[in-house]
């Protein structure tokens, strides 16, 4: 019999983050991040098997996050004109970790984290920052030329980075503010969706109470 609600909506979850001095790199791949960066996902507790393996890492320059798709047969997707629909990495941030609000404040950021679309011909990496869905106030979008993305693709997946600087980050203060709400999801047209936490029904796109806790650990 399955259960009404899934397991992770029943718990407030927050991550531990480690603190990775000397990021970013000079050269791709940017952030190189060990295993100590990976983070746990609650969802896997209504599944035993992923095919994404995300890594994030911090320190008082800004925040890096990595994600590696393994077991793919057909090649990455992307679509040049619409990058909503692209094989790639969707994060949600908010800055205060509000959790008493329904709907996203200056402090919350979407951004699509894609390992193909970018460049003249589409075979790079790309960064896309878009306001957050239903949003109270919505935080400046920054200009996807600061951050920092590049990909490396294979025949059975990819492995994306991308470094967001401080500045592109509204309200990024980690010796004040050490915890950051955030949600994630891989899209992946061949493998499904892999998300942090829940997915829909639920409105984790538009409302960070949902989202979880990112404990920055110096």
């Amino acid at each position: 019999m399955s259960s009404v609600l899934p397991a992770p909506f029943l718990f407030r979850f927050a991550l531990p983050v480690p603190r990775v001095d000397g990021l970013p790199r000079r050269s791709f791949p940017w952030l190189k991040l060990p295993a100590s960066c990976r983070l746990l996902e609650p969802s896997t507790l209504e599944k035993s098997s992923t095919f994404a393996d995300l890594r994030v890492a911090w320190n008082r320059d800004g925040l890096g996050l990595a994600v590696e798709v393994t077991g793919k047969k057909l090649p990455v997707f992307y679509d040049v004109r619409d990058p909503y629909r692209s094989d790639g990495l969707r994060v949600w941030i908010d800055t205060r970790d509000t959790k008493g609000v329904h709907h996203a404040t200056r402090y919350c950021q979407h951004f699509l984290v894609l390992p193909l679309g970018g460049g003249d011909d589409g075979r790079g990496a790309l960064v896309v920052p878009t306001p957050v869905a239903r949003a109270r106030e919505d935080a400046k979008l920054p200009d996807p030329d600061d951050i920092l993305v590049g990909s490396s693709v294979r025949k059975d997946g990819y492995l994306v980075e991308c470094w967001l600087p401080a500045a592109t980050l509204a309200g990024f203060d980690p010796a004040s503010q050490p915890r950051l709400g955030f949600h994630a999801v891989v899209e992946d047209s061949e493998l499904g969706a892999q998300h942090l936490t829940v997915g829909l029904p639920f409105p984790v796109h538009a409302d960070p109470s949902l989202w979880s806790t990112l404990d920055l650990r110096d």
